[in-house]
C-alpha cells in the first residue's frame, strides 16, 4: 500500500484535533487525574504515535516532503518530551517554565512546522500554510505575554488554528 502525501497530512490533522479536543476533555476531568499536564501529555505521545509511523512511512517523491517527514515529527517529540520532562519533574518546574513548555512551546512548534511547510509547498496550500504559520506565531507571543487571558480557549483555540490548515490540505487534494 502506497501512503500519500494526502494520507500523511489528514492523520497529522486529526491527530492534531483529538489531541486538543481530547487535552480540553482531560482539563475538564482534572479532579479525576491527579497530573493534568502528565495525562494530556500521554494522551498526546499515543495520538502522535500513528501520524509519525505514517510519515516515516510515506512514499515522498520530492526532496521537500522528505524534509517535511522529518520536520514534523521532530518537533512532536521535542514537544513532548520537554512536557514529559516538566510534567515528572526532571525540568525544574515554575510560572515561567509552564508558560514556556505547556502555552509558547506548543504554538512556536507548529509556527516552525508551518512556516516550513509553506516554503516547501507549491499551489494555494502554501497559503494556507503561511498563514497558520503567521497565526501560531501570534499564539506563541499571546502565551508568553498574557497567559492567563488565553487559558479560557487555548486548546480549542489551537485546535482550530493547527488541525484546520491540515485538514484543508488532505481533503481539497
Amino acid at each position: 500500500m502506497s501512503i500519500t502525501r494526502s494520507t500523511v497530512v489528514k492523520t497529522w490533522g486529526l491527530a492534531v484535533l483529538i489531541g486538543w479536543v481530547g487535552s480540553q476533555v482531560i482539563t475538564s476531568l482534572s479532579s479525576t487525574f491527579s497530573n493534568v499536564p502528565f495525562a494530556i501529555t500521554a494522551l498526546w505521545l499515543v495520538g502522535a504515535l500513528l501520524p509519525i509511523t505514517v510519515s516515516f512511512f510515506w512514499d515522498r517523491p520530492e526532496s521537500s516532503d522528505q524534509t517535511l517527514s522529518l520536520l514534523w515529527p521532530a518537533l512532536g517529540v521535542t514537544g513532548i518530551l520537554i512536557n514529559f520532562g516538566v510534567s515528572l519533574g526532571a525540568i525544574p518546574a515554575g510560572e515561567t517554565i509552564e508558560v514556556l513548555a505547556y502555552g509558547v512551546l506548543w504554538f512556536a512548534g507548529p509556527g516552525i512546522g508551518f512556516a516550513a511547510t509553506a516554503a516547501l509547498t507549491a499551489g494555494p496550500n502554501a497559503s494556507v500554510y503561511g498563514w497558520a504559520a503567521v497565526a501560531n506565531f501570534a499564539g506563541a507571543v499571546a502565551a508568553l505575554v498574557a497567559p492567563m487571558a488565553l487559558l479560557p480557549t487555548y486548546f480549542l483555540g489551537a485546535a482550530v488554528l493547527q488541525a484546520t490548515p491540515m485538514l484543508y490540505d488532505g481533503f481539497s487534494g
